[in-house]
Formats: structure tokens, C-alpha cells, sequence
């Protein structure tokens, strides 16, 4: 059996509609001896694997983390049953670890980024890991990651397959034909993101209840990168779609600047911003 070429992170992409045909694919190995199959083999099975192989996960939304709940509400936690493939729950884990270089926007969801990663090791076996990254583009200052496994030590040679998966949540809100400067790109990609995010999208709206009234809050200002955003009034009055506004044009704020400097022009800009899916990246290497 020929040793796979000793390089740094081969990337193979594995889509997740061809996934079964990949595990049939591995059958016509029969010539070879029964032992551990190379990494590269290894790789790309665990792949189709996490890729089509379907778990539910169980978990408790908790609320402790958010600021100005009343005495006793924040031990208030709600069951949430969630059913997907492994890749796809990895994805939603990714979601709800969203920053812009700070916290988690949604640390009441760090149950349900626990139990996808327990659900995500039955099918990972050792010196694997999975990791699903978010990012509405390239190097982007708002990203979510969620890893499964152990990441690859520091010096090691690995192989990689790469999955993409799709997350209507975060998908573009508009036309991008319509962008035609850096700022369009910004206000496009900010209201994918805020409006994938608020409301709450794991179990909570603002109906005037603390918790839910809190939770909105949080993002609202973690993402307007505002501490003094009067988000609360506006779920007062009921009126989300203005906080919706408010919150996007601070965040795109947050994001033109950053658009001009990674890319040479607008329309490079516009190009790059894909905050619809989220990258899944198995990596495998050799003891």
C-alpha cells in the first residue's frame, strides 16, 4: 500500500449531496490488507460520515449569563430537542456561538453546543476532529466556530475534507446585485446577521417576558457593539423591526471598514459576502 503523500492539511471538499456516493466509493478497496485505513481514506469516510448520519440531541437553555434578570430567574432553564445530521447540527452550534470579537451573543445555547459535540464524537474516532466555522466572509470580525474532537497537534501533518453546509438563517436578505459600494455590501451582510439572530431564534421571542426581553437585549448590543443601546424600549413599544434597523446599521458600521481593507473593490466585497452556509472541516493525522 503506498503511504499517502506527507504534506500539510490535503483538503478534499465533500459535499454533503454526494456524501452516500463517497461511502460507496470506499467499497473497492477490497485488494487492500485489513488494517487501519490510510488518513487520507479515513478522512474522507468520516466526512461522508458526519455528513449524512442523522442524532438527536437533547439540551437546557440557560440563562444565567444575561445581565439584569430578576433574583431566581436565571436558574430558569427550558428543555429543547433538536434533529439533524451531524453536520448540519454542528452548523447550528456554530450559529449560536456567533461573536464580534467577544462573547458568545448567545451563552444560553452553550448546553446545545455541549450536546452536538458529544453527539459529533460517536461518529469521530481518535486523531479526528470536526470543526464547523461560520463567517459571513473571509477573515470576517464576526464569526461562530464550534470544534468536535481534538484539534491536531501543532506540528502535525494532516489530511482535511471540507463540507459545506446551507443555513437559511443567516442567507443574504436582498438582492446582491443591487450593491454597488462597500457599504452596500456592509448593510447587506449586517442584516443577514441581525436578522438571523433576532429574534431569538433557539426557543424565545420578545413577548415581555424577562428572560425573553433580556435576550434580545444582549445580542442587540453585543452585535451594535453599543452597551447603552435602548434596546428595551423599543421592545416596549413593539416596535423590533426599528430596533432590527438600528442594530444593522451599527454593526455594518462595524464591518465597512474592515470590507475596504480586505478587498480591492466593492464589487470584490460584494462577491466574497456568503453568510448563508457554514464550513465543516474534518481533519485527520498520524500519531
Amino acid at each position: 500500500m503506498t503511504a499517502p503523500e506527507n504534506r500539510r492539511a490535503v483538503s478534499t471538499v465533500v459535499d454533503v449531496t454526494v456524501c452516500l456516493l463517497l461511502i460507496s466509493a470506499g467499497i473497492v478497496a477490497l485488494t487492500l490488507p485489513v488494517s487501519e485505513p490510510p488518513p487520507d481514506r479515513k478522512v474522507d469516510n468520516v466526512a461522508a460520515l458526519v455528513g449524512t448520519t442523522t442524532a438527536n440531541v437533547s439540551y437546557n437553555l440557560s440563562y444565567q449569563d444575561l445581565p439584569d434578570l430578576s433574583v431566581g430567574q436565571e436558574q430558569r432553564s427550558t428543555r429543547r430537542h433538536r434533529h439533524s445530521t451531524i453536520a448540519g447540527l454542528l452548523a447550528q452550534a456554530a450559529i449560536t456561538n456567533v461573536s464580534v470579537k467577544g462573547p458568545s451573543v448567545a451563552p444560553e445555547a452553550a448546553g446545545f453546543r455541549s450536546a452536538v459535540r458529544k453527539a459529533a464524537r460517536r461518529v469521530i474516532p481518535a486523531r479526528l476532529s470536526a470543526t464547523a466555522r461560520w463567517e459571513p466572509y473571509p477573515g470576517a470580525p464576526v464569526s461562530g466556530t464550534v470544534t468536535a474532537g481534538d484539534p491536531p497537534p501543532k506540528h502535525a501533518d494532516y489530511q482535511v475534507a471540507t463540507l459545506t453546509v446551507p443555513v437559511s438563517a443567516m442567507a443574504l436578505r436582498g438582492d446582491p446585485g443591487t450593491a454597488t459600494s462597500y457599504r452596500d455590501a456592509a448593510t447587506l451582510t449586517a442584516r443577514a446577521i441581525v436578522e438571523g439572530t433576532l429574534p431569538d431564534r433557539y426557543g424565545t421571542a420578545p413577548t415581555g417576558d424577562n428572560i425573553a426581553v433580556q435576550t434580545v437585549i444582549h445580542r442587540s448590543r453585543l452585535l451594535s457593539g453599543n452597551e447603552s443601546l435602548p434596546a428595551r424600549a423599543y421592545l416596549v413599544s413593539g416596535d423590533v423591526s426599528a430596533l432590527t434597523d438600528r442594530v444593522t446599521e451599527a454593526l455594518a458600521d462595524r464591518l465597512v471598514s474592515d470590507l475596504r481593507t480586505q478587498f480591492k473593490t466593492p464589487a470584490e466585497a460584494v462577491a466574497a459576502v456568503e453568510p448563508g452556509t457554514v464550513t465543516v472541516v474534518v481533519r485527520g493525522w498520524t500519531a
